[in-house]
């Protein structure tokens, strides 16, 4: 996770520095812009992705539960055949 906060905080400051050049400001501004509207598409929508997480985890925690209170004869229901 810090690689990917070092890496976005160096693309940052990279962007920062074009910016102030002023040659290469027509070109880095509309990529700024365009990453602007990405992150504030991602965090506009941002809570949604939490009630998916928190969805996804508690359903696995309930299967798990299932699971752990199940026979194994409920799963594998040729477990008690006899082999000839």
């Amino acid at each position: 996770m810090s690689t990917i906060l070092l890496w976005g905080l160096g693309g940052a400051i990279g962007l920062a520095i074009m910016l102030s050049l002023p040659l290469v400001k027509h070109i880095a501004k509309p990529f700024m812009d365009e990453m602007v509207k990405l992150f504030a598409l991602l965090f506009a929508h941002a809570g949604s992705y939490v009630v998916w997480m928190f969805k996804g985890i508690f359903s696995a925690h309930i299967t798990l539960v299932f699971h752990l209170l199940r026979s194994k004869k409920y799963f594998d229901p040729t477990d008690g055949l006899d082999e000839e």
